[in-house]
């Protein structure tokens, strides 16, 4: 029997539709998922006659087509009324009615005073309404909806990576999760603390005690796990009537119901955002969303949400889980961010500000145009560029980290001498000329210079890859596979073959993915020969541009390789890239050039203006959006 659950476990999660938060609801929530379903239809909600909500132990609750049934594209799965939902929205004094959104009054019982509501953010704000609402119990609107969510006090049903223990946290060290959950965890600290003080200074005074930290933990995980963005849910959010200084996706939204679909990857879905003036597809009940799949399922099948194109760094961090690679799919990548001096330094104001948004860039475990790498298509800038065409030393990189290096090195009167061959002007001229670039299908007179440029881009990129390996090897861990580990909730852990506990095993796992990641990057910088069939025109070959790699980087890569002992620590650098470039005219002539050019290389430990690292924020969870793109 356990042998069963397990395959049944693994099957889920190969094909991208493993839920860690779903699993861990108890059996007895399901009762209570009928309750809500009947409070959404009383509401003006709605599940389609050809779907049913049902509850196993490895996808939790999830829509599953009916026995006898079945849908096809165009067909609504499930819809929710602005009128059920629960959100910042509904703490304001405006009337939103014409939204959709019920009076304050009717709702919320006591609202949060308006002193409060000035003092904190519109994100903190509605967790602290989520809190109000579960402390009312049923004496809240919403209680039908909070009962079935995972409750706060069973802290391993929705314990996210920032909530972890401090042991099995310290197992993420090394990956992009372990730098961005500690940032997590020190945002929450302060804005739980900021609100708690505005609060108590309201007529709330010696209650602000009941809205604890471990119950704005909760929250948050609700908000991060299960909400949407305005932006895609309200008709016309443009008209909102905010508060000044509020943007619209300034919140997110809960959506009873809506939210039950798990995730896929692949699953093709449309949201239509329906208002009482829709024509033929006109709400009865108002503004509602309705989700709609663009597939067919057969009966028995379960039907799926897409949260958007998220890699496992952000599914692992926003959602708790991550998808093991399997051959059609895969969503293993390795986040950096390229960061400007003046992003990195510290603020002269006392008080906190956001954090810059920065480009983010990733390597992948698979070819970015390979078909299984479907996250990675979303984010390319020539995602339709033939697999088989690039360069192998460019197939794991994302394309355009690849020309923000070279960026990086060049100015734009370099680049067109450079690559004169592209043709078009301004953000066309430069798609061509990555395309160029990736594929070394192009002309050019300056052989050792691009040369020259290409090896040091090659070389920036393998000795970050390579680092950050030497990170994962320093801190890496092995499981204990003596026996099974009962999980606290009355039975082992599915015959998974280890007395590690779930938060170990998952830590493990991603490990192993980043490990993964950063190798085929390392080999795929070998630049093998081309075939015949592939000559490059004009006079050079990207294939004959050696690689540096020292004698020291290959023995120890190989010996790694060989015996799986861990490398020694590296020191604690940045990896740096100059903004400045070198300032030769077209006239210029190439042995010119490239001296120049090769002068610009002592600006790269000096002047330190770009860093690419490890992305501290991969999956910055305020605001945390979830979207079908």
């Amino acid at each position: 029997m356990v042998k069963v659950v397990r395959s049944q476990r693994e099957k889920a999660q190969c094909e991208g539709k493993y839920n860690l938060l779903a699993y861990h609801l108890p059996y007895f929530y399901t009762f209570k998922m009928e309750e809500l379903i009947s409070w959404s239809k009383e509401n003006g909600g709605n599940l389609s006659a050809d779907v049913e909500v049902f509850y196993d132990s490895v996808t939790g609750h999830s829509f599953r087509v009916r026995e006898g049934h079945s849908l096809i594209p165009g067909d609504a799965i499930v819809s929710c009324p602005l009128s059920i939902t629960l959100s910042y929205l509904n703490t304001l004094d405006q009337d939103l009615t014409s939204h959709g959104i019920p009076s304050p009054a009717h709702r919320t019982g006591d609202p949060l005073p308006r002193e409060f509501l000035k003092a904190v953010a519109p994100h903190v704000t509605a967790r602290f309404f989520l809190m109000q609402q579960y402390l009312l119990g049923r004496a809240s609107f919403w209680y039908p909806y909070i009962r079935t969510l995972p409750q706060p006090d069973n802290h391993s049903a929705w314990a996210l990576p920032p909530f972890w223990t401090s042991d099995d946290i310290d197992l993420l060290e090394g990956t992009n999760a372990h730098v961005s959950l500690h940032e997590i965890k020190a945002r929450l600290r302060s804005e739980h603390k900021h609100a708690s003080a505005a609060l108590e200074a309201t007529s709330f005074a010696g209650r602000s005690h009941e809205y604890s930290r471990l119950l704005y933990h909760w929250a948050y995980t609700i908000f991060t796990t299960r909400s949407f963005r305005p932006s895609r849910v309200v008709p016309d959010p443009e008209a909102l009537p905010l508060p000044d200084g509020v943007a619209v996706d300034d919140f997110h939204v809960l959506m009873p119901l809506f939210d039950v679909g798990n995730h896929s990857p692949t699953a093709e879905v449309d949201w239509h955002v329906l208002s009482e003036a829709s024509g033929a597809e006109k709400a009865s009940n108002g503004p509602a969303t309705v989700l709609a799949t663009r597939t067919p399922y057969a009966a028995g099948e379960q039907v799926f949400n897409n949260y958007g194109p998220k890699t496992n760094a952000e599914l692992l961090l926003a959602y708790g889980f991550v998808i093991p690679a399997s051959p059609a799919l895969h969503n293993d990548y390795v986040h950096l961010q390229l960061r400007t001096a003046s992003a990195a330094a510290p603020s002269s104001s006392s008080s906190p500000a956001p954090p810059k948004p920065r480009d983010d860039f990733f390597f992948s475990l698979r070819p970015v145009t390979h078909p299984s790498s479907v996250t990675a298509h979303k984010r390319l800038t020539l995602p339709s560029l033939d697999p088989d065409s690039v360069l192998p030393c460019f197939r794991h990189v994302q394309d355009t980290l690849v020309w923000e290096l070279v960026c990086m090195q060049t100015s734009p009167e370099q680049r067109e001498a450079l690559f004169p061959a592209a043709a078009g002007e301004g953000m066309d001229g430069d798609k061509e000329r990555l395309r160029a670039l990736l594929t070394g299908e192009m002309e050019t007179t300056a052989l050792a210079v691009v040369e020259a440029l290409l090896e040091r881009t090659l070389a920036i990129i393998q000795a970050k890859a390579f680092q950050e390996l030497e990170k994962l090897e320093q801190s890496d861990f092995e499981l204990d596979e003596d026996e099974d580990e009962d999980d606290g909730e009355g039975e082992a852990e599915a015959g998974e073959g280890s007395g590690a506990t779930r938060n170990q095993r998952l830590a493990y796992v991603y490990r192993t993915q980043c490990r993964n990641v950063l190798i085929n990057v390392l080999e795929s910088l070998e630049m093998p020969s081309l075939s015949s069939s592939r000559r490059r025109s004009a006079s050079w070959n990207l294939c004959n541009a050696s690689l540096p790699r020292s004698t020291a980087l290959n023995h120890r890569m190989s010996h790694r390789m060989r015996s799986g002992s861990a490398m020694s620590t590296p020191k604690p650098t940045v990896w740096s890239v100059s903004s400045r470039v070198v300032s030769a005219n077209k006239a210029e002539d190439e042995s010119a050039f490239l001296s120049r050019l090769n002068e610009s290389s002592a600006l790269l430990r000096k002047d330190c203006v770009l860093a690419l690292r490890w992305c501290p924020a991969v999956c910055r969870l305020w605001p945390v959006t979830w979207k079908p793109e």
